[in-house]
């Protein structure tokens, strides 16, 4: 065994399959490093001196490696790092090896009777500048480490590859880790190499075993043992010792070239002692409280530290993602998965990362600690049993920058300011007042100082849309969040806001601009079924089309809202958002008067264009040379296009729009920029009519399936008193996505899960406008559903067989051939799921067992006048109403009533609150409530059976309603509980 000094003078840098060591400083800097993927295994070999760099300086990592270099590698592992001292004889033992190759005494060592780590052709050669394929060099490496070759089928055997990948993919040898897609069959490059022998050198080493038997001598190979410790080519050929213990902390003085470590025993039987050695080069915090593998040459100097290859850390993640733990349980769940406890939760200690245990936070209380809601945490299995024995917790401090001078910085949390020596601090570039930072302290990092690190804000510019658990979540933009402190509120505008491990700290307010675009008002609308007082369904220039509230005080123009409300279709109209985010509208400017230069400002156009006939008229020409009112027009020109019947619309670029011929264009407005250069005018935006577009039929009415639970929702969250509307997922033939009704829930008479409805999309929130005359629920009542008996796909007809009377899921009265066309939706579900499937086909129904009658399989709804033979939609699924052949169709399930309290009122003058419980479900409400037992905070209010409740002092608590109460006809008593908080005397949520 050889010593490692002079290795450790090379600078001995890798992370070691030995529970990842990390081994010293960097490896030589090779000018090609950002090529290295196996950096680690790369660092190691060169240390170790097993391969060594080009003469340019480069590493060469995609060269690939030859039977002679590999031998070399090979030979350099087995004597420890130093050049061995090998007899060469008079003669080659191959062919193509002559007496003066560089390689051959390194060949003819692996090749040799004693090892034979390497073979020969067959034919007296050895092919030393063949390629190395990932098999031959796990070959040489398995024989290496004590793989007999003729035991283990290694060679002369016509199975000899797989046997070899077999042990190589062993988890005694493993020697392809890190190699991923590797495919041993190809030649290898030098960085793969270096990983095999990597991964090599921390593999057990085989050592054989003679046992005496009536046949004579049996040899079997084990792994070998040494003083109880399985032995690798590492501790073989290295004179090293390595420690099993935990690292309970480091620590590195400003300007230190080495960390100073703590170690302690294990408390594993027969413990090891800890090393003598504190000091080493590399900074392994992250193994903090880990059982570590500590290897140290015989001069007690710490080699390496890496993690035990029993650690385990089961799960990493946020603290406020811990589902509730009680003190009895000894299990603890993370994203949905159980993890196993090596004790009860309220035993199991919590560790700041770097520094002691705090006795008095368990697991079971650590998401009660202060502050602990955002921190990051490991679940540690020091063992390998799979428990967890210990939670390490990364803990930091959220605060603002409020002053930064040359030598200090000063930060505040909630009121509290601390200021600090920037000397004793770390931070980073162009720390500034106004800046959010999250502060480590010294005690929970390896640098000794307190490190602050930037939090940047997370641009929103949108309402906070709904808000959940007692306020401490809220949706905006689509998205979750989670508050560490403070609530959210429903209509509260978000500008940006700044969040650590997905949890909030700061929301700031935005500050919206005003600025004048332009889009088509394709209708205005008002009314009882509106989602805000007035809305506008508007084409945006980029294409979009979504509805938006409309500033009725500024938007007073004939021109938008008509005579009677309602807009002509396609208007041309410039608009701006207020701070309200309601939109204030104007008819696009036709002209400019004289001396006004307020419709300029309006248009935002240095030129508008007008008298679009004539010559004026849009006039094609070759090259694009079209012209609207003698005018060019800019490739990127915006324009909004209508049919000649104004029910289809697109927006198209000026490149498109010139394509098309004279008599196909009608311009209705357009208006140019002036081009200093030229001294000509440009059309940059165009509003024009055309039926040669592909235009789309904008906003209209789509059909989808209700695949979740109707949740009830503030139709205008920003107003005290709202109606409620109806929030679901919902299947359109192609997309899963969630809804929100502007319809009242009380008028979506019928709708729930597993319903079909058609609808019209209405702004890009996922607001849509419910037809209630086309709810359909898919059951036996439903007139609509049938069987399809024949389907012509060429044809696009398909025959539809349909009773009135569905008493057994059968139907068998046929009727004509339907038509399928190009507005025929066609939806494909799964009734038994309720879910949407991805597919457009028609399907034949199936027949029932007696073969008698078809299977329900489609809803299908016609079209009327003359298209009452064209099927509008038709929805698929297997068996539509889900009735098994040899059973009738299941009645409706027992409607299902649920308790509520409604928002009290509270009487100030006689310091009264007054709550009110009903008893509703989806088709009604209790006929009568027998009694109700009141309770505030758990304690029974004496007196109290009336459904109105007048509690007279103070509001502010947690309410309980028991409810007994019947329905209709039926004197049945049921009951049912109600549950609601009143924050304060006025606010009951």
């Amino acid at each position: 065994m050889k010593n490692l000094k002079r290795v450790l003078s090379l600078g001995l840098a890798s992370v070691m399959l030995l529970g990842m060591m990390v081994m010293g400083a960097s490896a030589a800097s090779f000018s090609d490093a950002a090529d290295i993927k196996n950096t680690e295994a790369v660092n190691m070999m060169v240390a170790l001196n097993v391969i060594k760099g080009k003469d340019t300086g480069a590493f060469d990592p995609n060269g690939l490696v030859t039977r002679a270099e590999m031998a070399k590698m090979i030979t350099m592992i087995l004597f420890g790092g130093d050049e061995p001292a090998l007899a060469a004889g008079s003669t080659s033992k191959f062919a193509d090896v002559p007496l003066n190759h560089w390689a051959r005494k390194y060949i003819e060592y692996c090749a040799g009777d004693q090892l034979k780590i390497i073979a020969g052709l067959g034919d007296g050669n050895f092919a030393p500048d063949a390629n190395v394929t990932g098999t031959q060099a796990a070959k040489m490496a398995l024989v290496a480490l004590g793989y007999n070759a003729q035991v283990y089928g290694f060679e002369n055997n016509k199975d000899w590859e797989i046997n070899i990948n077999y042990r190589a993919n062993a988890p005694e040898a493993n020697l392809y880790n890190g190699l991923k897609g590797l495919n041993p069959s190809d030649q290898i490059t030098r960085d793969q190499a270096a990983q095999i022998l990597y991964n090599a050198l921390n593999a057990q080493v085989m050592k054989p075993q003679y046992t005496i038997t009536n046949n004579g001598i049996e040899t079997t190979y084990a792994p070998a043992v040494s003083n109880g410790k399985v032995v690798t080519l590492l501790t073989d050929k290295y004179d090293v010792t390595v420690s099993t213990v935990i690292l309970n902390g480091v620590s590195r003085e400003e300007d230190a070239d080495v960390y100073t470590y703590d170690f302690a025993q294990t408390s594993e039987k027969e413990p090891d002692a800890v090393p003598a050695a504190t000091e080493f080069a590399s900074d392994v915090s992250e193994l903090f409280m880990q059982y570590v593998d500590v290897v140290t040459d015989a001069d007690d100097n710490i080699l390496g530290i890496g993690a035990s290859k029993n650690v385990a850390i089961l799960a990493s993640g946020v603290v406020g993602k811990l589902d509730t733990i009680e003190t009895t349980d000894e299990k603890v769940k993370v994203d949905g998965k159980n993890y196993n406890l090596a004790d009860k939760a309220s035993k199991i200690p919590v560790y700041n990362f770097n520094s002691d245990a705090d006795t008095k936070i368990m697991l079971s209380g650590l998401k009660a600690a202060s502050g602990a809601t955002a921190y990051a945490f490991d679940l540690v299995d020091q063992n390998g049993n799979g428990k967890v024995d210990l939670v390490v917790i990364h803990p930091f401090t959220f605060a603002e920058v409020t002053r930064v001078t040359s030598k200090r910085i000063t930060t505040k949390v909630g009121s509290v300011s601390t200021t600090e020596e920037l000397e004793d601090v770390i931070t980073y570039d162009g720390i500034e007042k106004g800046d959010y930072v999250m502060i480590t302290a010294a005690a929970n990092n390896a640098e000794s100082k307190a490190v602050y690190t930037q939090v940047k804000a997370t641009d929103i510019d949108a309402r906070i849309s709904r808000t959940r658990n007692d306020d401490k979540e809220f949706q905006v933009g689509g998205t979750w969040y989670t508050m560490v402190d403070g609530k959210a509120t429903v209509g509260n505008k978000v500008g940006s806001l700044y969040s650590v491990n997905g949890y909030v700290f700061k929301i700031d307010e935005t500050k919206s601009t005003k600025s004048y675009n332009y889009a088509l008002v394709l209708k205005y609308a008002t009314g009882a079924n509106t989602r805000y007082d007035a809305e506008a369904h508007l084409l945006f220039a980029d294409g979009k089309d979504e509805w938006v509230p409309v500033d009725t005080d500024k938007t007073t123009d004939a021109g938008i809202t008509g005579a009677d409300g309602t807009s002509a279709k396609a208007v041309l109209a410039t608009y701006s958002v207020n701070d309200d985010d309601e939109y204030e509208l104007s008819p696009a400017a036709t002209k400019k008067a004289d001396g006004d230069e307020t419709e300029k400002e309006t248009s935002g156009y240095d030129v508008i264009l007008k008298d679009f006939t004539g010559d004026n008229a849009y006039t094609y020409a070759k090259n694009s040379k079209s012209t609207i009112a003698k005018n060019y027009i800019d490739e990127d020109a915006v324009v909004f296009v209508a049919s000649k019947t104004g029910d289809k619309f697109s927006v198209i670029t000026g490149a498109d729009l010139m394509k098309l011929e004279t008599s196909d264009v009608t311009v209705k407005a357009a208006y140019a920029n002036s081009d200093s250069s030229t001294k000509e005018d440009t059309v940059a935006l165009a509003f024009v009519q055309s039926d040669k577009v592909d235009a789309e039929n904008t906003g209209d009415a789509k059909w989808g399936y209700i695949v979740s639970k109707v949740q009830k929702a503030l139709k205008n969250p920003d107003k005290d008193s709202s109606d409620e509307v109806a929030v679901f997922e919902i299947f359109d033939g192609e997309d899963t996505y969630e809804v929100t009704t502007s319809n009242k829930l009380t008028d979506l008479t019928g709708i729930d899960k597993g319903s079909i409805i058609k609808f019209n999309p209405t702004d890009t929130d996922g607001v849509i406008k419910v037809d209630t005359a086309n709810i359909f629920a898919l059951d036996n009542k439903n007139t609509n559903i049938g069987a399809i008996t024949v389907y012509n796909p060429n044809r696009g007809e398909f025959k539809w067989t349909k009773t009135l009377a569905l008493t057994d899921g059968a139907v068998q009265d046929e009727s004509d051939y339907l038509n399928i066309t190009k507005d025929t939706v066609v939806l494909n579900v799964n009734v038994e799921d309720v879910e949407g499937i991805e597919d457009d086909r028609l399907s034949i129904a199936n027949l029932n067992e007696d073969e008698t009658a078809y299977i329900a399989n489609a809803m299908v709804i016609l079209g009327t006048g003359d298209k009452k033979d064209d099927a509008v939609l038709v929805v698929i699924a297997d068996n539509i109403l889900k009735v098994k052949e040899d059973e009738k169709p299941s009645q409706p399930e027992t409607e299902t009533f649920e308790a509520s309290i409604v928002k009290g009122s509270w009487d100030a003058t006689n310091s009264k609150l007054v709550l009110t419980v009903s008893v509703t479900g989806s088709k009604g409400t209790a006929t009568a409530i027998k009694s109700v037992k009141w309770s505030k905070d758990s304690v029974e209010v004496s007196g109290q059976t009336n459904a109105t409740l007048e509690i007279t002092t103070g509001g502010a608590g947690s309410y309980t309603a028991e409810v007994t109460y019947t329905v209709g006809s039926d004197t049945t008593e049921k009951t049912a509980t109600a549950t609601a908080v009143a924050i304060a005397d006025t606010d009951l949520q």
